[in-house]
């Protein structure tokens, strides 16, 4: 079965469409695992931020940032090394942090996946069109060298098949995708409301660090 299933659209395209299987799955599990491992609480960390600042003043707090490895602790924890400079500085430090370091790891991998999802129906096609050429070849020399149903149909079968797997990688890749950038979406919320909850807790926490 596997071997007319591979002479039915050659070596070339089966190797082609194996590797894009493979690396779509891969992509789709890493990036899946990232995402699991990026999710952070808001209102949990701004829970333990109050207790810290209570219990142990704004040390203790920004200790239990920088050992926290979660998006929105990190919102905090640059809130916390520039505040001494001023609530603009701090401010400034916030932005740069989830423009220039979070927002790019929340991306990570998605243009991969997208490109993936529009290269293979664009292999199939190329699949198909050579198919489509191969079968037309065949029966135009027919009138010379006989009919042979057997290598048209090969031909038909490349390009079918090759029309088939580009579209069985490229869906689950696209709904890979869509379902992502809306995780994504939804944390880049989250990070701009921890933004805004830190500067709202910045008088609080750096009153008692110049106290």
């Amino acid at each position: 079965m596997l071997a007319k299933f591979i002479e039915s659209q050659g070596w070339t395209f089966f190797t082609i469409f194996i590797f894009l299987s493979l690396a779509g799955v891969a992509l789709v599990v890493w990036r899946f695992l990232l995402n699991m491992f990026a999710r952070s609480d808001l209102e949990q960390t701004l829970v333990q931020l109050e207790s810290q600042l209570e219990s142990g003043g704004a040390q203790a707090a920004y200790d239990y940032c920088n050992s926290e490895d979660t998006m929105v602790a990190k919102v905090f924890t640059a809130m916390f090394e520039v505040g001494n400079q001023g609530r603009i500085a701090a401010r400034t430090a916030i932005e740069k942090k989830i423009e220039l370091e979070l927002l790019p790891a929340l991306n990570f991998l998605l243009p991969y996946i997208l490109v993936l999802a529009k290269i293979a129906p664009m292999v199939g096609l190329l699949g198909t069109v050579i198919g489509m050429i191969g079968a037309f070849s065949k029966l135009g020399n027919a009138g010379a060298e006989g009919s042979d149903p057997n290598a048209v149909a090969n031909e038909i079968g490349m390009a079918l098949f090759t029309t088939a797997e580009g579209l069985i990688v490229a869906i689950p890749a696209l709904f890979a995708y869509s379902y992502f950038r809306q995780q994504v979406q939804k944390m880049e919320i989250d990070l701009e409301k921890a933004g805004y909850a830190a500067m709202d807790l910045f008088p609080k926490v750096f009153k008692q660090r110049n106290g």
